[in-house]
């Protein structure tokens, strides 16, 4: 038997050293870098539906997904519009919200990229593609002690588009 050393520490992906932006629902190609991004955590849950053949045999059937995100932002002055509308620019938070009054969510299209360690050369990175439907906003932290406001962001993934190694820190579509 031959065993191979896989999962290496050395090469593992530091989120101090990744970034995550997301594209202008109103100008595709335009991308946004979140720099205050506190957490971010996605969950891929690929439902199956399980049934038994008559000989006893287990199989599991695609039923759907349920991916899910959910992130933490500091909040900043760019994150609202001075209007409220759909007028507002496609960037703020005051869009995305008001879409969803208006029964008309958005989807965007959001991107990871993390640099790993020890290999220098060749592919460096991770990068993770998906599009998601942001629906929940809060809870909105204001702390006792001061400091910034925290803005919790969440709802569910529709599509991932990629997971893969690239040599750059550039988006790869």
């Amino acid at each position: 038997m031959v065993v191979n050393n896989f999962n290496l520490d050395t090469l593992r992906a530091r989120t101090f050293k990744g970034y995550v932006q997301f594209e202008d629902p109103g100008t595709p190609g335009t991308f946004y870098r979140l720099k205050d991004r506190q957490v971010m955590t996605t969950l891929l849950d690929y439902l199956l539906d399980g049934h038994y053949a008559d000989d006893g045999v287990k199989s599991l059937d695609p039923a759907g997904h349920n991916h899910r995100f959910n992130m933490n932002l500091k909040m900043t002055l760019d994150l609202a519009d001075d209007v409220f509308s759909a007028a507002s620019d496609p960037e703020t938070l005051s869009y995305w919200i008001f879409q969803l009054e208006q029964h008309t969510p958005l989807t965007i299209s959001f991107a990871t990229i993390v640099a790993t360690e020890g290999n220098l050369s060749g592919d460096t990175h991770i990068q993770l593609l998906f599009s998601l439907v942001p629906s929940t906003f809060g809870p909105m932290v204001f702390g006792s002690t001061g400091g910034s406001i925290e803005i919790g962001i969440s709802g569910e993934i529709i599509a991932v588009t990629s997971l893969t190694r690239e040599n750059t820190s550039t988006i790869q579509q």
